[in-house]
């Protein structure tokens, strides 16, 4: 599927806005309303789940909420067409069900997608999954920054650092690039808040969150001169009450191949790009889809198939600094006795929470 972050670094991939008094800066005329096809093929180790989501472009000043494109989107399985997808939305089978259904076997297995806007017709390039390397094994390391707050004072700010050590390399030989979402679920803890309430019996939550950050974390590995990344930075946190007590990393990590690499890698740059309102603005980034009528014709995004893996990483309160209880530093008494009021929050432990 694809992350709800997605289409806002895809229309920031697109876009470049700049706004300084007596400037003159020649921009695109159209900005917003570019037509963006983006879909996946994930194969989990027991399912496929096939997702296309076909959007517009929107300007910076417009709403960032997704909106649905009228679309007719089908799935390509070896060149033949075998269901319809709604847009925006998952579809899933079992490994075994589907080639049962459509024949064939994984390791042989290429995917398309034909998608129909507006009268015009776009396909894909297709696309064959490439088997991942080995899950890698994931580690904190603490950092330490010193940074101005808000009143222009220097402070000093520490962070937890998110890293992996992986392969990069599969089972067939076959160099792979790696793209992660990351994931997390933090353990909150409800303390006494009146010490004459006998009666009181305090929960403990646990509070999903999803990365909110802007950045794309993968590797190129055509990018690097090795086969193996060792502590390569995938995310980043403050240190706050969120380890007080325990702190659960859930990595969702998709192989790439070389033109997907690619493609990321160029998104990414043009979200992260660095230098002046002087600078030439980031190009467009490569697309293996295209209109089937007029190859001149644009569309955004880009279709890819991986192979999915879930590696996770529980940090325990002495690897990320023993950080203070929320409850320790604020009066009230919610969430502090009501661990439900925190969005994302369940009293339903992880399965994968192992201490």
């Amino acid at each position: 599927m694809i992350p709800s972050a997605r289409l806002i670094l895809i229309g920031a991939a697109v876009c470049w806005l700049g706004c300084v008094d007596s400037i003159d800066i020649s921009l695109p005329d159209n900005v917003s309303g570019r037509l963006v096809i983006e879909g996946s093929v994930d194969r989990t180790e027991t399912r496929y789940v096939f997702s296309v989501f076909v959007t517009r472009t929107s300007a910076i000043d417009e709403s960032l909420e997704r909106y649905v494109e009228p679309a007719t989107i089908n799935m390509i399985y070896q060149g033949a067409e075998i269901f319809e997808l709604n847009n925006g939305e998952a579809r899933t089978f079992s490994i075994g069900d589907f080639h049962d259904l459509f024949g064939g076997e994984p390791a042989s297995a290429q995917f398309g997608i034909e998608v129909e806007v507006d009268g015009e017709l776009y396909s894909s390039e297709p696309q064959h999954i490439l088997d991942s390397p080995p899950p890698g094994e994931l580690s904190t390391q603490m950092i330490t920054r010193e940074e101005l707050n808000e009143r222009e004072f220097i402070l000093e700010r520490s962070y937890v650092e998110l890293r992996i050590t992986s392969d990069l390399r599969n089972s067939t030989g076959q160099l792979v690039s790696l793209l992660w979402d990351v994931q997390s679920y933090y353990q909150f803890q409800e303390i006494v808040w009146d010490e004459n309430d006998f009666f009181f019996n305090p929960k403990i939550c646990y509070v999903f969150e999803l990365d909110k950050s802007n950045e794309i974390n993968f590797i190129n590995a055509l990018g690097i001169s090795s086969d193996r990344i060792t502590s390569f930075k995938i995310n980043e946190k403050f240190a706050d009450y969120k380890f007080h007590s325990g702190h659960l990393y859930q990595v969702i990590q998709r192989t790439l191949d070389a033109n997907a690499a690619e493609y990321w890698d160029q998104v990414s740059q043009a979200i992260q790009r660095e230098g002046t309102i002087f600078d030439d603005p980031p190009g467009r980034a490569i697309s293996n889809i295209s209109s089937t009528a007029n190859l001149n014709t644009e569309v955004l995004g880009y279709f890819y198939a991986s192979a999915v893996d879930t590696i996770y990483k529980l940090a325990t309160p002495g690897e990320t600094g023993n950080q203070r209880h929320l409850c320790a530093q604020i009066i009230q008494p919610s969430p502090c006795c009501a661990c439900l009021d925190i969005a994302g929050s369940s009293l339903e432990q992880p399965k994968n929470w192992i201490q």
